[in-house]
């Protein structure tokens, strides 16, 4: 620790001062974690991964649920990563102000993977007062006008899925994505965005 003043001065640092402080940060970590997995036992998605257990699926391997992802910033990242990735196909389902957000943050990158033959889908319940972004996505994109479209997710290549949280409202360091890359779960989602699709 220094000690302010002239001429500068250290302080050791008594050893169980410092695995008390260490403790405390591992504490702090963990309560973190336990906030990130009561947020998923209280949304949607908890549910909707629970249907497609039911559906069955195949044995995950840990090492195929690839982790949580917390806070809009870090989603929004983890888009641009996914779609800087994609050679296929890039599939969102989203609320009318996720679009908005996505024609602000993530129209450079569709333009880049439209570039690139990469077929763009959106699906988002949108009014007028938003057609402005619409028009800017639809250059690069495919959108469909869904209202009951309650999820929030982003499939690519029929490879990889991140599953966001419905807190639209929430501070936005609440919400929260789910990465899999499992092709069984993977392929449900998309199955789930073909029938929204599909859907008139």
């Amino acid at each position: 620790i220094m000690k302010i003043g002239k001429p500068i001065k250290y302080i050791a640092v008594p050893p169980a001062e410092v695995l008390d402080r260490v403790k405390k940060n591992i504490h702090e970590e963990s309560v973190r974690q336990e906030e990130v997995i009561e947020l998923i036992k209280k949304s949607d998605l908890i549910n909707e991964l629970t249907a497609l257990h039911k559906q069955g699926s195949d044995i995950l391997e840990p090492s195929e649920v690839t982790g949580v992802i917390k806070g809009r910033k870090n989603i929004y990242n983890h888009f641009i990563s996914m779609i800087k990735s994609a050679d296929k196909s890039v599939f969102f389902v989203t609320s009318e102000q996720g679009l908005v957000r996505k024609a602000e943050v993530l129209s450079p990158f569709f333009k880049k993977a439209a570039e690139k033959d990469v077929k763009i889908k959106i699906i988002a319940p949108f009014s007028k007062s938003v057609s402005d972004y619409v028009k800017k996505l639809n250059v690069f994109c495919e959108i469909k006008n869904f209202d009951s479209a309650k999820t929030r997710m982003c499939i690519v290549d029929s490879k990889s899925a991140l599953i966001v949280s419905n807190e639209e409202n929430s501070n936005l360091n609440n919400e929260f994505g789910i990465w899999v890359n499992t092709e069984s779960l993977v392929k449900s989602f998309e199955y789930l965005f073909n029938v929204l699709w599909s859907a008139k």
